[in-house]
């Protein structure tokens, strides 16, 4: 896997900080102006996860291949989940554009777990 599309490594900042701020909204702004900040916090999670290592080597891009599967393991188990118990309740949450941002979330924050947790681990083993 070569990744082709990586943003430059200073973007990582950009993403954090928009990430913070969309948390910070939400604890000031509650409830009403809760898909955009969860959109906000999307978009910078998607933008830490695109941005490079200072060092970008076979070790990097397999550690990526790595995370990214098993991020989408764990996103088809969270939505065939989430797709059970909404039918069990029966209340139809699926329609609505807040899970899909959830959805969206969820899988980069695992993905970001995986990796950093992964990358610590290999760097401590050398």
């Amino acid at each position: 896997m070569i990744p082709k599309f990586l943003l430059p490594t200073y973007f990582k900042s950009i993403g954090f900080s928009l990430f913070l701020i969309s948390v910070l909204g939400h604890l000031i702004f509650g409830y009403f102006y809760f898909l955009f900040m969860m959109s906000m916090a999307f978009f910078g999670l998607f933008i830490i996860a695109s941005a490079k290592e200072k060092i970008e080597d076979e070790m990097i891009q397999t550690i990526r291949l790595n995370s990214l599967q098993t991020a989408v393991f764990a996103q088809v188990l969270f939505v065939l989940g989430f797709s059970l118990f909404d039918e069990w309740r029966a209340e139809g949450l699926v329609n609505l554009p807040m899970p899909a941002v959830l959805v969206g979330i969820i899988f980069i924050g695992i993905y970001l777990i995986v990796f950093y947790y992964q990358l610590y681990f290999k760097n401590n083993e050398e």
